[in-house]
C-alpha cells in the first residue's frame, strides 16, 4: 500500500512499482488516500485506476481503518467505487 501516491514525488514511485509490477514484481498494488484528494485529484485517481491501482479512501486519524487496509481487509476499508457512490446518493 502506498501512501502520498498523488503527491510530486509519490507519483513517480508509484509509477514505477506499477512498471515492475507488469515485469511480474509485487502483488497487488493499492493506495490510501483522503476523500479531499480524490475530489482535488480526480485526474490523478483515474489514472492510477486504469493502472490497475486499487484506491482504498479513509483518513489517517482513522487507526482502526488504516490498520485494517494495512491488512487487506478491503471490506472494512471504503473503496473509491463506494465514496463516489456514496456521495451520489448524498447528493440527489
Amino acid at each position: 500500500m502506498i501512501l502520498g501516491a498523488t503527491g510530486t514525488v509519490g507519483t513517480y514511485i508509484t509509477r514505477a512499482i506499477v512498471d515492475a509490477h507488469s515485469q511480474g514484481h509485487f502483488g497487488r498494488i493499492s493506495i490510501y488516500t483522503s476523500e479531499k484528494t480524490i475530489v482535488e485529484k480526480v485526474q490523478d485517481i483515474c489514472a492510477l485506476e486504469s493502472w490497475g491501482v486499487e484506491i482504498l479512501v479513509g483518513s489517517l486519524d482513522d487507526e482502526r481503518r488504516f490498520k485494517d487496509a494495512c491488512r487487506s481487509k478491503c471490506a472494512e476499508g471504503q473503496t473509491l467505487k463506494e465514496v463516489l457512490t456514496r456521495k451520489q446518493t448524498l447528493t440527489r
